[in-house]
Parts: structure tokens; sequence; C-alpha cells
């Protein structure tokens, strides 16, 4: 089939061998690119267009295969795609010479070259005033992207936490992998003033404490600590200290989560 050729009808289509490619709407006729006219043949972005043929077996824009519709019949369209491409088409007896297209907005025009959306001209205007910008740019264009973090002093939005979370989800669950693997764990001290009465085991610093504190009772029996003027007496309160081990890990994400958090906004401040 290399003896084919893909020509432009007197309606606005193409046409190759047996098979019409054409849009749906006749008056959005297909016309010759005119930045190269005699090899590229012009389609506009979101119309749609129908490719037609007895025995037509698969259709390709560019690598995106295309549906049929029914037999022979298929119906695409470029959508969020300027610029160009190609098409392939694969008939009954083999593969049609690949058709290139130029993808146009509809917003340009195409016949009138005084027309100020003329394309060629606007594409042309529009490259040449990204070159002047860039000549202009204080930047330099040609050096690696990369990403600068201002420290603020604002409580983190529910967007920064969801880029925050999807960005380095892959960290944060491998570190939880690991430390439910091997947990380390540490011992953290929580302090408490309980009644005597709770009191169990008191060690110097609990007692001296209490001793320093003067919050003395007087007792009739039993727990006596002081005697004075006939009297017993034991102390009201007495601090002591628990020891306690901890996973660390959870201690730090817990803490962590709490100020990624920030402050709670259903209460009045």
């Amino acid at each position: 089939m290399a003896d084919l050729v893909w020509r432009l009808t007197a309606d606005g289509a193409l046409a190759c061998g047996d098979v019409l490619l054409g849009p749906r709407k006749p008056e959005q006729r297909i016309v010759r690119s005119p930045a190269d006219p005699e090899d590229r043949f012009v389609l506009r972005d979101w119309t749609e267009y129908k490719l037609k043929g007895p025995g037509l077996r698969s259709v390709r824009l560019g690598d995106i295969p295309v549906d049929p519709v029914d037999d022979g019949i298929f119906l695409f369209s470029y959508e969020n795609a300027v610029g160009l491409s190609r098409i392939f088409v694969r008939a009954k007896d083999g593969d049609l010479p690949p058709l290139p297209v130029e993808v146009v907005s509809r917003k340009l025009v195409l016949e009138d070259p005084t027309h100020p959306l003329y394309q060629p001209r606007f594409l042309l205007s529009l490259i040449e005033g990204i070159a002047e910008h860039l000549a202009d740019s204080a930047f330099d264009v040609r050096a690696p992207t990369v990403h600068r973090v201002e420290e603020s002093s604002a409580a983190a939005t529910d967007i920064f936490r969801f880029h925050f979370l999807l960005r380095h989800a892959r960290e944060l669950c491998a570190g939880v992998r690991g430390v439910l693997g091997n947990p380390h764990r540490v011992l953290q001290r929580r302090e408490e003033v309980a009644p005597a009465a709770r009191v169990r085991r008191v060690d110097a610093t609990g007692l001296m404490w209490s001793l320093s504190q003067g919050l003395w009772a007087e007792v009739a029996e039993g727990g006596v600590w002081a005697a004075r003027d006939g009297r017993s007496y034991a102390p009201a309160t007495l601090h002591r200290d628990f020891p306690e081990a901890s996973a660390d890990f959870l201690t730090q994400a817990l803490a962590w989560a709490t100020g990624l958090r920030g402050p709670d906004r259903s209460q009045p401040s």
C-alpha cells in the first residue's frame, strides 16, 4: 500500500484509498497547513472527526489507540492537545501511510492572513515574545529547577499537610515499618504529687520535697513520721517519680502530628 497517499477532497475531508477522514460537522473543514501546505493538514482541537473505511482494524493518534464505535468506524478528537501529530491507520490490506497533522486551537484563524489571530503570525509573535522575555530575564533558564522553602510561623494549612504527606509518603511508611520491626524504647520519667496514703515507696528527693513544703497532717496511729508535743504527724502529700519505658518514635510522631495540626480553631481565642 506504499502507492497510496492522503489527499484533500473538495468538501474538506481527507481520503486515502477507500478510507475517509472528515469532521462530524461539515462546516468544520480540514485545510492544508499554512506553514507546510504540501505535507501537513490542519485539524482543530475539541472537534470530533470520523474515520471510516471497509475493514479498518485500528487507529492511533500518535501512541494513543482509538476504540471503534462500529465495524470500520472510528470517532476521535484532540482535547487539550495542540501541535504536531501523526495518525496511524491499519486497514484490512495493511498499514496506510502515516497522516501528518497539525492540531490548531479553534480560536485561531487560518483563512485570513490579515487577521490578528492568523495562526502563523500569532505563533511567530508568541515565540518572539517568549525569546525576548528570556533574553531579559535575570535568571539562568539553563540551570536546573530548584525548590526553595521559607520558614513561616503560620499554622500549617490542609493543602500543605496533604502535599507533605503525599511527597514523603514512601519515607514515612518505610520509617514506620522499620520502627515497628525493631522499636527502640527509652526511659522517661513522670512526676506526680500524690496523697501520702497512695504512696508505697518514696526516695530521698521526694522526702526532701515533702519536708520543705511543711504539709504535715496529724495522725492517730500508724505511718508516723514525726512526733511533737505528744502528737504524731505524717506528710499530707508526697512527691514521686514514675519511670516509664516508651517507644520514642511514637512520642516524636505524636509531637510532630500535634505541631503539624496547628492550633485548635474550634475554640474561641
